[in-house]
């Protein structure tokens, strides 16, 4: 009797790899975007299906291009804030977002940079395709474990002088703040999928939330106005920008 290989060694291979991660990406995507109304994961999931659609042209490499771009965006900014989550115990609901897309990105990314590198060989690299994937899984199980050892921090209180603020769809839920004392706290809470600041360069003030965390940051501040804004580029030229008003 003739032996053959596994179906797994011919089957599958870094363009398989990277097909399962642009598609894994999609689905949390439209997730939040079904769940949370996110419009930045609804462009990035915009992002990923012209992606997906761009592999059947011409090779395929633009779209093994724009994939990998998108790929690295997505895990720079998930993959730290998995990390800060686990840190600052947030809630496991806080952590399982991140960490998806974190594990999802990281094995597209590498995919994608194994295909061009072996774009002459494009069904190659089977075995390694596996161990890439498989370790972009054990990521993101060893995130959750982490996730759950850290536990739950208990939240801290909220005095009545607080300014709450929050941040979706790329957008401060409000761009005035006032305050009628010298000691100001800022409680900022961040539904959407990238890290924002809360920064007043005057005051050095720049507190760095990451994707569904929560952070607060208190500071002495002189009677005044402030321009307050977040650092990460681009953000502020879209609008995310405020004034502290202290009386």
């Amino acid at each position: 009797m003739k032996l053959t290989r596994p179906l797994a060694s011919i089957s599958f291979n870094w363009r398989t790899l990277l097909r399962i991660a642009a598609i894994g990406d999609l689905v949390v995507l439209l997730a939040m975007v079904l769940t949370l109304q996110d419009l930045l994961a609804l462009a990035l999931a915009g992002i990923v299906l012209l992606g997906l659609g761009l592999l059947r042209f011409r090779g395929g490499i633009l779209g093994v291009a724009i994939l990998g771009l998108v790929f690295a965006d997505i895990a720079a900014y998930t993959l730290t804030g998995a990390v800060n989550n686990i840190l600052y115990r947030e809630e496991l609901l806080d952590l399982l977002i991140p960490a998806s897309l974190a594990a999802l990105s990281l094995a597209g990314l590498m995919a994608a940079v194994a295909v061009v590198v072996r774009r002459r060989r494009p069904e190659s690299g089977g075995g390694a395709a596996q161990i890439a994937g498989l370790a972009a899984a054990a990521i993101f199980v060893l995130l959750l474990f982490a996730g759950l050892v850290a536990g739950r921090e208990p939240e801290l209180p909220v005095r009545q002088s607080t300014l709450l603020l929050e941040t979706e769809n790329i957008a401060y839920s409000t761009t005035e703040l006032s305050v009628a004392s010298s000691e100001v706290t800022v409680s900022l809470a961040n539904h959407d999928l990238f890290w924002h600041t809360f920064t007043i360069d005057e005051l050095n003030v720049n507190l760095q939330v990451p994707v569904r965390g929560e952070r607060q940051v208190t500071f002495s501040v002189l009677p005044g106005t402030y321009p307050f804004y977040c650092a990460i580029p681009g953000h502020a030229l879209v609008g995310m920008r405020g004034t502290l008003t202290v009386r």
